[in-house]
């Protein structure tokens, strides 16, 4: 009796440790495994944003070594200044900059200064500036005695008189016997005043040594490229060679028969004369076509001669030609076209090289197995026994920009219309190079 008991105690303890069993594998299978986060892949950083620009001489090409390049932002404030190297290159980071348009200044000792627009794309992260042609300044040089002073002074091509840009240095003036040198620059080789002063530029020339410094004042004179009215006064700004930027520096009067104007200065740099006055640009026309559309070969160049044909219609006054074709090829209208100049303000003919985009895959139209061989040819559905090569190419065309302009200046008046023409890379596209005289069987 007692071993039934026992026995059928544990058959009940043995179904019941089974249930519990079953009971706890249920309930461990339904719980939910934590949740482990998976490892972050960290995000590389975007590389570094350089502005990668050039400083060279307008006639030679060659870059310029130890030219000043300043970087302000549209609001004028100066981000940085650099110094190029010997092959007139600089960089600068603008990973921090917003998309914006910069104003790039450069300017290095015996060239004139120049001023082009780097434009900051952060949506396409892409940093762009046009290369900065400067040009050497040819003047005259001449002793000058201590003693007895003396006048050094060159002609200019962009006044209405023979009379010299000059400078006039009393007795006593300098310390030692000093070599003078003088040298006119046209209104395209240098920096613009802002377009807040309401005044262009008249004449401007520089002055050497730099930096030298006279006992007492010395006279310079600038001839005009407009005759004027005798008596009056005109501003006077000098170059400031750290900013790059005209610093207002007093009154310049005009001589007796109005075709120049003279001041007094006691230091050599860059100086200029301005004029109450504006340039209101009316219409810009650059999507005319001039030529035929041409096929560029890789490595091939063509000849820009950029020569610009200038009406000028006086409305009122006598005045340069040579000073209007100069002043309006310095507006924004020009922006786009890399002008360089030579002294006298004469654009120089370019040579570039066009080169087509990222070479895609050739058409299976434009293959086919001409030889049996297994191999697929290059072949053209249009010429099917002709044998050649489809050569991916720029596609370029010669365009007219036409701009027409208003522009006053003290007692002159006249309206502009400058024509140049251009060559534009229009297209990429597949162009057929047949093999002469071959056939298909050749």
């Amino acid at each position: 009796m007692y071993a039934k008991k026992s026995l059928s105690a544990s058959i009940i303890l043995s179904i019941f440790l089974v249930v519990a069993l079953i009971a706890y594998t249920g309930c461990e299978g339904s719980k939910t495994e934590p949740i482990v986060p998976a490892p972050t892949t960290p995000v590389e950083p975007p590389a570094p944003l350089v502005l990668n620009g050039y400083v060279k001489d307008a006639v030679t090409l060659g870059g310029i070594q130890g030219a000043t390049v300043i970087l302000a932002n549209e609001s004028g404030e100066i981000l940085t200044t650099l110094a190029t190297d010997n092959t007139g290159n600089y960089q600068y980071d603008v990973s921090n900059i917003p998309s914006a348009r910069l104003k790039v200044s450069a300017a290095a000792a015996s060239y004139g200064a120049k001023v082009v627009a780097a434009t900051i794309d952060k949506d396409n992260y892409t940093a762009q500036v046009p290369t900065t042609y400067l040009i050497k300044l040819k003047g005259v040089t001449q002793s000058v005695s201590a003693t007895s002073g003396g006048q050094v002074g060159t002609t200019t091509t962009e006044s209405v008189t023979t009379k010299q840009v000059s400078v006039d240095v009393p007795p006593g003036a300098l310390a030692t016997n000093t070599d003078i040198s003088v040298a006119p620059i046209t209104v395209n080789n240098t920096v613009p005043l802002p377009a807040t002063s309401n005044k262009v530029v008249t004449a401007a020339a520089n002055f050497e040594p730099t930096g030298i410094t006279f006992s007492q004042p010395v006279t310079v004179s600038f001839p005009l490229p407009y005759i004027s009215t005798p008596g009056k006064t005109m501003s006077v700004y000098r170059l400031n060679p750290v900013t790059l930027e005209w610093e207002t520096r007093g009154t310049a009067t005009v001589d007796a028969d109005g075709t120049s104007a003279s001041t007094q200065i006691t230091g050599f740099s860059s100086w200029t004369v301005a004029d109450d006055g504006s340039i209101s640009i009316t219409s810009v026309n650059t999507n005319e076509p001039d030529a035929a559309e041409q096929v560029v070969a890789k490595g091939q160049t063509i000849s820009h001669s950029y020569t610009p044909i200038l009406s000028v219609t006086p409305k009122t006054g006598t005045v340069s030609e040579k000073w209007v074709r100069n002043i309006i090829t310095q507006t924004d209208a020009f922006d786009d076209y890399d002008l360089r100049y030579d002294d006298q303000g004469n654009i120089l003919a370019v040579s570039i090289s066009y080169t087509a985009s990222p070479q895609p895959p050739l058409p299976e139209e434009y293959q086919d197995d001409l030889d049996g061989d297994g191999v697929d040819d290059h072949y053209n559905p249009d010429f099917p026994t002709q044998r050649g090569t489809w050569v991916w190419s720029a596609v370029v065309q010669r365009f007219k920009v036409a701009v027409t302009a208003s522009l006053s200046a003290g007692e002159t008046s006249a309206d502009v219309v400058a024509t140049l023409k251009v060559y534009k890379k229009v297209r990429d596209q597949w162009v057929w190079v047949p093999k002469h005289d071959q056939g298909v069987g050749g």
